[in-house]
């Protein structure tokens, strides 16, 4: 009878002990949970999240960022209010304020590359070019690829004239159809000798692959040469490499930066049998379609230049045609 009571008592024990660990779980203090309370505070909870983004989505970024600032201190682990928070207190001008809220909105992988973005516009503003530029750069290695937005963003008006953010912009996307250098060049040639007029071969260039490509092709009758050439722009040096190869094994290898200059192109070329040579090409474009395209050649390292061949691209229907039709 004895160890029936110890028994009872000791199982009475343990459901004290469960009782008081479920509502130590139910509320951290130890305050016995109030369902009212609880209610009355998620409704609380919501009206102040409805009021936020009606301020927001009005453009009322005052209010918008006070309302957001309360929602982060009750639910810091609330993506979007850092977020909101973040951008209404750039557009407020208080760009030194929004710095760290960008940063910490970036922490959430759903707002990762635009935060960046944002923050490397509010440090572009504050002067600070070299970190807006790694900002910007850190959002493009995450997927940032919205060229277009950044070239009109207003924000980037400090740094929109360094090398570096238009190294930048053509790693977001390739420059849109006519807009990039090489463009001129982009179409159906003849080409004609510069002194005599007379048609030596034809030429043609393509953007392909969502424009990413270059494709070049040729046919020069009096030499019986024909090749195909392929550009692209760089997207970690910014520049544009060009490589063609003919029909009898010769290689041009070329590079340029097209970046306000003479559209030019440097580097060399290797022969069938391996030899090499400095090789560069210029294009001078004209008021009325041609252009005028000079190969040189040096043999000393680039100390002096001379030249391979000189011709004239005039605009015309595709080759086949031209040499159908003539």
């Amino acid at each position: 009878m004895r160890n029936l009571f110890v028994s009872v008592l000791i199982l009475f024990g343990l459901f004290a002990c469960l009782m008081v660990l479920s509502r130590s779980a139910a509320d951290p203090t130890g305050q016995p949970a109030d369902p009212v309370a609880d209610e009355a505070k998620g409704r609380e909870s919501d009206r102040l999240q409805d009021q936020a983004a009606r301020h927001f989505l009005r453009g009322d970024y005052e209010p918008a960022a006070r309302c957001y600032r309360q929602v982060v201190e009750e639910e810091p682990d609330d993506s979007l209010a850092w977020v909101r928070l973040a951008y209404a207190t750039h557009e407020l001008g208080d760009f030194e304020a929004a710095l760290p809220l960008h940063e910490r909105a970036a922490d959430f992988p759903e707002n990762r590359i635009s935060s960046l973005f944002k923050l490397g516009c509010a440090l572009a503003r504050l002067g600070r070019v070299d970190e807006a530029i790694s900002a910007i750069g850190q959002a493009i290695e995450e997927g940032y690829r919205d060229r277009s937005r950044a070239e009109a963003e207003e924000d980037l008006a400090e740094i929109r004239d360094d090398a570096r953010f238009r190294i930048l912009l053509n790693r977001m996307a390739p420059p849109p159809p006519g807009r990039a250098p090489l463009d001129i060049l982009v179409g159906h040639w003849v080409v004609r000798e510069s002194e005599s007029g007379e048609i030596s071969g034809f030429s043609s260039l393509t953007r392909v692959e969502q424009s990413h490509v270059y494709q070049e092709q040729w046919n020069l009758f009096e030499e019986n040469r024909f090749g195909r050439g392929m550009a692209f722009l760089d997207p970690e040096r910014g520049d544009y490499e060009l490589i063609r190869v003919d029909d009898q094994g010769e290689v041009h290898r070329l590079r340029g930066s097209l970046d306000g200059g003479p559209l030019r192109l440097d580097g060399e070329r290797i022969l069938a049998s391996g030899r090499s040579t400095g090789l560069r090409v210029d294009f001078e474009p004209f008021s009325d379609g041609r252009i005028r395209r000079v190969f040189s050649e040096s043999q000393d390292g680039g100390e002096s230049w001379s030249t391979l061949s000189e011709s004239m691209l005039v605009p015309q229907e595709p080759a086949w045609r031209v040499r159908g039709g003539r």
